[in-house]
């Protein structure tokens, strides 16, 4: 799996996320779902998005390429991290959930920091990059399985129902 996949990913959920309704049993879900987060997905999409075109112009070989990621993917996303860490939840339930996409988030700056790592040796890198987008994926399935769960449980339509 790589960047692009993991992107269609994000975007299909991003789409599910918008698509719910309003009138819940529960305001700080549907809020959490129809305004807070599709407004940090929009965000994270327009960094990794930098982030694939940046790469998919120059090698990774290139020096260059080194340097954006290190100046301007990495800080952006953990400026992207903090923020997430900032938004305040009171439902455990959803809580928990927050935390998952947390842990996502925090999934992909490990692997771009990762990515610094095999400029520097590509071949051998390429396995442990693969599987950490594959954890990745994973994680991201939970998230939205823990969404769409919540969303059922307040009756907020959701797509992927």
């Amino acid at each position: 799996m790589n960047l692009k996949n993991l992107l269609v990913v994000l975007s299909v959920v991003s789409i599910a996320i918008i698509s719910c309704k309003s009138t819940p049993k529960n305001p700080e879900v549907e809020n959490y779902v129809n305004k807070t987060m599709p407004a940090f997905m929009k965000e994270e999409l327009a960094i990794m998005k930098e982030y694939n075109d940046f790469t998919e112009v120059r090698l990774l070989s290139n020096p260059k390429t080194d340097t954006a990621i290190r100046t301007i993917t990495i800080p952006k996303y953990t400026k992207f991290i903090e923020k997430l860490d900032t938004i305040t939840i009171k439902d455990p339930e959803l809580k928990a959930v927050h935390q998952q996409y947390i842990t996502v988030s925090k999934s992909q700056l490990e692997y771009f920091s990762m990515m610094l790592n095999s400029l520097k040796d590509p071949i051998n890198s390429r396995d442990t990059l693969n599987k950490k987008l594959s954890t990745q994926n994973s994680l991201m399935i939970e998230w939205n399985s823990g969404v769409r769960r919540l969303c059922t449980q307040y009756d907020i339509s959701y797509l992927g129902n």
